[in-house]
C-alpha cells in the first residue's frame, strides 16, 4: 500500500526537529481525542463537516508550558524504548502519521474503513491485524504498541525528500485494485499521498517508480518498527446500512438503540454487548430490529478519529 505527498522543506525541518528533540510536538491544549471540523487536507477539498485528526505540533507562538505534557518513549542508542501503556495512546495524544488501505471493488467499506496503522504524537501505535473494516470481513482486531522516534523521523524525512505530499499515483492498465494512502498531520494541515495498486507486479510509468518505492519503504519501515505490547479494546463503534451480509447464520436481536438509515454511533455502554452478539460473523450481517430483519455493518472508531466521518486518506 502506498501514498505520495509534497511538503515544504520548512515544514519538514520543523516536524523532524520536533521528533528528534526531547519531546514530540504536543497537541493543542484541550484537543484530547476530538477532531476539529473543517481542517484543510492538502491536495483535497474536504466536504462540509469532514473532520481530520488535530495537529500533532503545537501552533506557533503558543508557549510549551500551555501544552499538555506528553512523555514519548525514550530512544536509547541501539536499545529499545520504554513502551507506553498497553491500552492505547495516552490522553492528549493525537494521530501523527497513519496508513490506510482502500479496497478494490470486492467489498463495501461505507462508514467502516479503518486505518491499518496509526502512529500517535506520543509514539504509541495502534495496528489493525486482520482486514480494513470491510463489510465482508470480520470486525477487525487491533493491537497496541509503540515505535521508536527515529523510525518515525526517518519515515517523515523520506516522505518530504521524495516529494510525496499531494501525490496521487494512478494506473490505467490495472482494474479493481485497492489504493494505499499515507496521511501526515503537520500543523493544521494533513498531507495525503495515494498510490493505486501498490505492491502489485504490474508495469508502472517510469515517472512513478521512485515515488512508489518510497511509499512502499515507508509502509515497510513503519510496520516493521511496530513493537506490539497488547490488545486494544474498542470503546466506540458505528452502525451503518449494509448490503453485504453473512449467509446462513442465526440472526440475533440488535442489543442497542434502534439504527437509523445512515451511519450512527453505538452508545459506548452498548459496545461490548453489540460485539458479543455479533460474535464471529462478518462486520456486515443481519440483525432483528423491531420485528424486522435489517442488514447492518459495524465499524471501529480509533482514538483521535471522528465517528461517521471519512478517514483521511481513505
Amino acid at each position: 500500500m502506498t501514498t505520495t505527498f509534497r511538503v515544504t522543506s520548512a515544514l519538514a525541518a520543523g516536524v523532524i526537529g520536533v521528533l528528534l528533540l526531547a519531546g514530540c510536538g504536543s497537541p493543542q491544549a484541550g484537543a484530547g481525542t476530538s477532531v476539529p471540523i473543517g481542517t484543510t487536507v492538502a491536495g483535497t477539498v474536504p466536504a462540509t463537516g469532514t473532520a481530520v485528526p488535530p495537529t500533532a505540533v503545537p501552533p506557533t507562538g503558543v508557549p510549551p508550558t500551555d501544552q499538555p505534557t506528553l512523555v514519548p518513549p525514550t530512544v536509547g542508542t541501539g536499545s529499545d524504548a520504554t513502551p507506553p501503556p498497553t491500552d492505547g495512546p495516552r490522553p492528549g495524544a493525537t494521530p501523527l502519521l497513519w496508513l490506510t488501505s482502500g479496497p478494490g471493488l470486492y467489498c463495501d467499506t461505507r462508514g467502516t474503513l479503518v486505518p491499518q496503522l496509526v502512529v500517535y504524537s506520543d509514539f504509541s501505535v495502534l495496528q489493525v491485524e486482520d482486514g480494513i473494516g470491510a463489510h465482508c470481513e470480520s470486525v477487525p482486531t487491533v493491537s497496541t504498541g509503540w515505535i521508536q522516534r527515529r523510525v518515525v523521523a526517518a519515515a517523515i524525512s523520506r516522505f518530504h525528500d521524495q516529494g510525496l505530499a499531494g501525490v496521487d499515483l494512478r494506473l490505467t492498465n490495472v482494474m479493481d485494485a485497492g489504493t494505499a494512502f499515507i496521511s501526515l498531520a503537520e500543523g493544521d494541515v494533513t498531507q495525503v499521498a495515494s498510490v493505486y495498486a501498490l505492491g502489485l507486479d504490474v508495469d508502472v510509468p517510469a515517472d512513478q517508480v521512485a515515488a512508489r518505492a518510497a511509499v512502499q519503504q515507508i509502509y515497510d519501515d513503519l510496520t516493521a518498527g511496530f513493537q506490539r505490547t497488547g490488545d486494544w479494546t474498542p470503546d466506540q463503534l458505528t452502525v451503518n446500512p449494509s448490503s453485504t451480509v453473512t449467509e446462513g447464520t442465526a440472526v440475533p436481536a440488535w442489543p442497542s438503540v434502534k439504527p437509523g438509515s445512515d451511519c450512527q454511533v453505538v452508545p459506548e455502554a452498548d459496545v461490548p454487548a453489540v460485539l458479543r452478539a455479533n460474535g464471529d460473523r462478518t462486520a456486515g450481517a443481519s440483525w432483528k430490529v423491531g420485528g424486522r430483519t435489517v442488514d447492518l455493518a459495524l465499524g471501529l472508531v480509533l482514538p483521535g478519529f471522528v465517528a461517521c466521518a471519512p478517514v483521511v486518506g481513505g
